[in-house]
């Protein structure tokens, strides 16, 4: 194994450029998707209305394990419902990636307590990244987190064009839902809520990542207790930030008194670059092979684990037969401007 990446706490204050220039329509047609029996089109919309002060949302006790679309189901989604050719899909995009796989590098900059475990591969002149093994959505097993799990799941998806310096990447983003004024939303559940200084020190960051990614701009954070959410907390994404008022407030009434360590936004932002800078030029020095990449817990290092020469380990057959008959520089995409 060598290592590609390491995080270097000294790294530049140089500001980084950050801009979502367009965001799409829903992947899949809204009326193709169900989740607990609920259409897409309410999107969650009775929970929501649940939400008062005080009212205990009770949430389902058993879950099964849920097949959510996978990277390439998502890919070969655009390719069917858009009206041109997959080569004009990702547009002019050098990178195209999962929200997960980038939120969690971008987060492992502040905090090293999860590990991270990537699939990357430089092919057709993009670089495409996902967590490995994201397909199936693993239910822990304590029953607690699978209620949370039923809260905060996933309901739709679609995609981002993301400028990060000067890498141009086009994201896919999962949705968990929309407020009454068709506004993005991310749920989120923690046991002991915002009140918990391990949601701030372990989750802030990678929550405020996945919302800019997404360009969403309101969180609704359940405070769980074993099977209902108690209380709901809504953030608007700025306030995750260490010197925001809501952050320094809860920081200071955190139940168990740790110490939350402070981040800043360019902090995450410019470690992210820094990797997928040096990640970009490992990979094209490797030109379609599936590279796996690890961050173990508790490390600061992320490592290639192992490369394979079959694109198989990392796409379907479907996506490479689609794939080999364009050439794929993308000049066009069904996104709207923000």
């Amino acid at each position: 194994m060598s290592i590609l990446y390491s995080f270097d706490k000294k790294s530049s204050t140089k500001p980084v450029q950050f801009r979502v220039n367009k965001v799409s329509s829903f992947t899949y047609k809204e009326q193709e998707f169900t989740f607990n029996e609920i259409n897409a089109p309410r999107l969650k919309e009775d929970v929501l209305q649940s939400i008062a002060p005080g009212r205990s949302i009770a949430l389902a006790s058993t879950t099964e394990k849920t097949d959510y679309p996978d990277f390439n189901e998502i890919l070969m989604a655009l390719y069917r419902n858009a009206d041109t050719s997959l080569k004009k899909t990702f547009r002019d995009s050098v990178i195209v990636a999962s929200r997960g796989a980038l939120s969690r590098v971008a987060a492992a900059s502040t905090t090293k307590h999860r590990e991270l475990l990537l699939q990357c591969c430089y092919y057709k002149k993009i670089l495409f990244i996902t967590r490995k093994g994201s397909a199936v959505y693993v239910k822990n097993a304590r029953q607690s987190e699978k209620a949370g799990q039923s809260f905060e799941a996933l309901l739709l998806d679609r995609t981002t064009e993301v400028e990060l310096g000067a890498l141009k990447m086009y994201i896919n983003c999962e949705v968990d839902g929309i407020d009454r004024n068709g506004g993005q939303i991310e749920l989120k559940s923690k046991h002991n809520g915002l009140s918990d200084s391990k949601t701030w020190e372990q989750c802030s960051a990678e929550w405020f990542m996945q919302a800019k990614l997404a360009a969403t701009q309101k969180i609704i954070v359940g405070d769980r207790r074993s099977s209902n959410i108690a209380n709901i907390n809504i953030l608007r994404v700025e306030e995750l930030h260490n010197n925001s008022t809501a952050y320094i407030r809860n920081q200071r009434k955190a139940k168990n008194g740790a110490k939350i360590t402070p981040w800043k936004e360019n902090y995450v932002l410019r470690h992210l670059l820094n990797f997928l800078l040096e990640l970009l030029n490992e990979a094209q020095e490797r030109p379609a092979e599936v590279l796996t990449v690890c961050k173990a817990e508790g490390s600061n290092d992320f490592v290639i684990e192992r490369a394979d020469n079959d694109l198989r380990t990392m796409f379907t057959d479907e996506f490479l037969e689609a794939v080999s008959k364009e050439d794929v520089n993308p000049v066009q995409s069904d996104c709207e401007k923000v």
